[in-house]
């Protein structure tokens, strides 16, 4: 009896796992429960095979999309540590092999700001997930990029976080494309109402200031002098202004040609070296002799570095310094301006580039210096990099590339 009762129990319990449907009855002999759950236990090892075959099936189509993704794809545990990474995120991290990236402490080691990840993550256990989420990551060598996250968040049963499955897209070209694309229509639009304004107020500031220059001619030294200099010195300073706008529409193309990088900016510090060691501003050059020659135009280069120091001599206060240096990419080259100065606010570092933007106090600026590098650049095929922390001080780079067309 005690064999044949716990035969039906375990039948029982067989029948549940494969379907069956009836429970064993409690008469008939052992021999009857025996042969039954031989049938239960069969059927059962059936339905395990038919699962574990589809689970087989499940995980290696699963591998096969997490490997041959193209985003970048993380699976992180509960502490925010990589369990797991595709080839797509180790290229877009820069890691070596798998096991560089599963060695780092926690993912928030591969965001820009640390306050981000806590953002994400929080989002991720309050709302289960996140889509479209952009921020600014890091590889391994510490170049920003930014990144489009979708995410999935994985509870325990007591509903507590215990990891997530990221998904993670490079964005980094695509933004820069559309900024220099709205730069450039942009810098059009604006160049071609430059144009016009400044062509009808040159003619009349040209009048004032000739009828200015005859009234001057009469008795010296009375109070209608010295209003006609105050006039004389406005009118000078709105046709620099005019000046600026005609220079910033006309934007002719780059006359280049093979051009030596480093005396283009030993030219310009010469220029430039008595207005720093005036404003008790060191300057330190650090660009080496054995720079590339590059396809250029070395006047308009020249401008770009000449308005680039010039901010930063304004932007850095007495005692500070300037310091111009160099680096290599595998297809460009990098000037570099960097100042201990007083830096930009977070809020205007996006808006820096824009025409008659600019921070100065009234008739200090016309705003258009770095318009004007930025189309210069632009038309050499390059870009301008920037850096900046407010009280620390800026980086500005130069970044042009090392085959150029005539």
């Amino acid at each position: 009896r005690t064999v044949v009762s716990e035969l039906k129990g375990l039948l029982y319990r067989f029948r549940r796992i494969s379907n069956l449907e009836g429970e064993p009855g409690a008469g008939g002999d052992s021999g009857d429960e025996i042969d039954q759950l031989k049938l239960a236990f069969e059927q059962a090892a059936v339905d395990l095979q038919r699962v574990h075959d589809e689970l087989s099936t499940s995980e290696f189509k699963f591998r096969m999309m997490f490997e041959s993704s193209q985003d970048a794809i993380l699976i992180v545990d509960g502490d925010t540590r990589i369990q797991d990474i595709n080839p797509a995120g180790i290229r877009l991290f820069g890691f070596r092999d798998k096991s560089e990236a599963l060695s780092i402490e926690t993912s928030y080691q591969l965001f820009w700001d640390t306050r981000d990840a806590e953002a994400m993550f929080r989002t991720m256990t309050q709302e289960g997930g996140i889509r479209g989420l952009e921020v600014s990551m890091v590889d391994r060598t510490g170049t920003r990029m930014i990144v489009m996250i979708s995410a999935t968040a994985r509870k325990d049963e007591n509903g507590r976080f215990a990891g997530g499955d990221i998904v993670l897209r490079d964005i980094t070209e695509k933004r820069r494309m559309e900024k220099y694309l709205a730069q450039t229509e942009k810098l059009a639009s604006i160049g071609q109402l430059a144009s016009g304004i400044a062509h009808e107020i040159n003619n009349p500031l040209g009048v004032i200031q000739c009828y200015t220059d005859l009234v001057m001619k009469g008795e010296p030294g009375s109070q209608v002098m010295e209003d006609l200099q105050i006039i004389r010195k406005h009118t000078e300073q709105c046709k620099q202004v005019v000046e600026a706008l005609l220079n910033f529409a006309r934007m002719s193309e780059p006359k280049k040609a093979l051009t030596d990088i480093r005396r283009c900016v030993s030219d310009v510090l010469s220029v430039l070296v008595n207005q720093f060691q005036k404003a008790g501003i060191t300057v330190v050059d650090e660009v080496p002799e054995d720079v590339p020659c590059l396809v250029v135009d070395a006047q308009k280069i020249k401008q770009v570095l000449m308005n680039l120091l010039l901010n930063a001599r304004q932007a850095t206060s007495p005692g500070g310094r300037i310091t111009i240096g160099f680096e290599r990419r595998p297809d460009a080259v990098c000037i570099v301006i960097s100042d201990t100065g007083r830096g930009i606010s977070p809020i205007h570092i996006d808006r820096i580039f824009d025409p008659f933007f600019t921070t100065k106090g009234a008739g200090k600026g016309t705003g258009l210096g770095l318009s004007v590098s930025y189309g210069i650049v632009k038309q050499h095929g390059g870009d301008i990099e920037v850096e900046s922390r407010v009280s620390r001080g800026s980086t500005f780079r130069v970044v042009l590339p090392l085959e150029s067309k005539h």
